[in-house]
């Protein structure tokens, strides 16, 4: 190991108390706490690092017990172990391809046996992990810089391949995986490569039924994301899917939500338009738009009790209006739609609602700021820095819900609009002294 650090502690407390109907209790702990960190390079571009802790109640004398070999000597009895292990690895393959690879895990192990999950000297533990993966795809990087005099070689198929793919963005892909396990009535401590996440399978035997708290979690997230730019236009691409598996002492459940099609759209040089010259110093547009579908049901029988879908423009459509006289205007305009269905066949009402929303926001502001400063009458040698700030907002929205049971035609359950209009005005002046 490059560095290893171990400490120790122990402490000892008394407390004594006695309530209103004379009851008196005395409470006496002494526990010991002890930590180990450690960090190692085997490999130069690979560190790994280790920590562990343990607490141990040293209250009764012949738990204690002195020796030089460490496997009869005796320090109390461990209530609580604790162990995390990182790994992270960042290769430089190419250079137009990044890698980026880590691990970390954690284990917590209750072994106290005033706690009424650990009947009959066992033990109850939470084991955590996550892995994730990543990878950059540089296209500038991939097919080099761009030349000078590239515009003049355009019958050249690779100079025209490089000029369209330097205006793509670089494309991330990643991948992330959480696991969780907790289990109860554990007869020993689980093997090594349970406890730093390395398997599912502890290894040690178990007696007494499952309990509620008792999981397995395991959580899977694909992502995917680039874009382009073509003159004063930026298109951005998204793609994501997460599964997550839930599995407990009385049922096993599984969701999945996939995330497509997601992309965006911007321009902000309309500004450089005739027609908007004579107005504005500056105007940008926005769209964006996804589609999203979650769904879940049983992981045994491949039921689906539930799914959602989702579409929303967001915006539909935004303006950033910078006025010559010095107002800045926005307008945003959205607009989305949910459908959500219990699909159970037992105990469920084969109900779908629809709800459709819709809002437009206008947000205006003015700043004015005297660029000489200001002199009162009354103080002719001081000059204040003067600012007068105005805004007015204006704010829409609607909401309707379709709601349909059992297959029978839909109805009309919720209509509501709300309106807003507000207005503000704030003037500070300061100077310096």
């Amino acid at each position: 190991p490059d560095n290893v650090q171990a400490t120790g502690s122990i402490s000892e407390t008394r407390s004594h108390s006695e309530n209103n109907v004379g009851t008196i209790t005395d409470i006496h702990m002494k526990t010991f706490n002890g930590n180990l960190n450690a960090g190692a390079s085997f490999i130069k571009s690979i560190p790994l690092t280790y920590s562990m802790s343990t607490s141990r109640n040293l209250i009764d004398p012949n738990t204690i017990k002195y020796s030089l070999i460490p496997k009869n000597a005796k320090l109390g009895v461990e209530t609580r172990y604790t162990e995390t292990f990182s790994a992270k690895y960042t290769p430089s393959w190419l250079a137009f391809l990044n890698a980026n690879f880590s691990y970390n895990s954690g284990y917590n192990e209750n072994s106290d046996q005033t706690d009424n999950r650990n009947t009959g000297n066992t033990r109850n533990i939470t084991n955590d992990n996550t892995r994730i993966a990543g990878l950059t795809l540089d296209w500038n990087k991939l097919l080099g810089a761009a030349k000078k005099d590239e515009k003049k070689s355009l019958l050249n198929p690779f100079t025209l391949l490089r000029m369209l793919t330097r205006r793509i963005d670089p494309v991330n892909v990643s991948y992330r995986r959480n696991q969780s396990f907790a289990k109860s009535g554990l007869q020993g401590r689980p093997s090594w490569s349970y406890r730093l996440g390395f398997t599912d399978n502890p290894q040690v035997g178990s007696s007494g039924l499952s309990q509620s708290a008792d999981r397995v979690q395991v959580a899977d997230a694909y992502s995917a994301k680039s874009g382009i730019s073509l003159l004063a236009t930026h298109i951005s691409a998204n793609y994501s899917k997460n599964v997550n598996r839930n599995v407990t002492a009385t049922e096993a459940t599984k969701s999945i939500s996939t995330r497509f099609p997601d992309f965006g759209f911007n321009f902000n040089r309309l500004g450089n338009f005739k027609l908007f010259k004579r107005f504005f110093t500056a105007v940008s547009y926005n769209f964006g738009y996804y589609q999203q579908v979650e769904q879940s049901g049983s992981e045994r029988t491949g039921e689906t009790f539930s799914r959602t879908t989702s579409k929303s423009f967001s915006p539909l459509a935004s303006f950033s209006l910078d006025w010559k006289k010095g107002i800045r205007t926005s307008i945003k305009y959205t607009k989305d739609t949910k459908k959500i269905e219990n699909l159970r066949i037992v105990g469920g009402n084969q109900s779908v609602s629809i709800d459709y929303n819709n809002s437009i926001t206008i947000n205006n502001s003015y700043t004015f700021s005297a660029p000489h400063g200001i002199k009162l009458p009354f103080l002719r040698k001081i000059k204040f820095n003067s600012n007068l700030t105005l805004s007015l907002n204006v704010a829409k929205s609607s909401k309707k819900t379709r709601s349909s049971v059992g297959g029978n035609p839909y109805n009309i359950t919720a209509n509501n609009s709300r309106f807003a209009l507000s207005a503000s005005a704030g003037y500070s002046f300061s100077t310096q002294v």
